[in-house]
């Protein structure tokens, strides 16, 4: 079996189609690149599991919750809602933002973006901008 480990630059265009590029890892023999098609895997920045507590702010509206992932395109968060439209623009507030010495700050991070996608729980917002604001 292959082990596949993406690479930092995990896109490259061929003739203006998008390749998927994956390495193999180090203890296989037939290492190198191996392409394939995008298309299985819709996401192209990393997510990381990072779990804080956040706002999502619908006009005046305050509905709380906890961030599940974020990434440099967007996140995904907890939350109970009464059915946010997929499309309508959003800011989140996340506070506790952990600082360069690993403990909770007065900083919040605001994201501004609009919901690509949500259910019962969750929300995902891909975001169009943000900022880091002092509590």
């Amino acid at each position: 079996m292959v082990k596949k480990t993406r690479t930092l630059a995990a896109y490259h265009y061929q003739d203006g189609n998008p390749i998927e590029r994956e390495t193999a890892s180090p203890d296989n023999k037939n290492s190198g690149f191996i392409s394939k098609a995008a298309g299985s895997e819709r996401r192209t920045t990393q997510r990381f599991p990072i779990e804080l507590p956040a706002e999502l702010c619908i006009l005046e509206m305050r509905i709380p919750g906890t961030t599940v992932n974020i990434s440099s395109g967007g996140l995904l968060m907890k939350c109970s809602h009464d059915s946010v439209k997929v499309g309508r623009r959003v800011k989140v507030r996340i506070t506790n933002w952990p600082n360069s010495s690993g403990k909770n700050s007065e900083v919040v991070l605001v994201i501004d973006g609009a919901v690509v996608r949500d259910s019962t729980e969750y929300v995902a917002v891909r975001r169009s901008r943000y900022q880091f604001v002092e509590a």
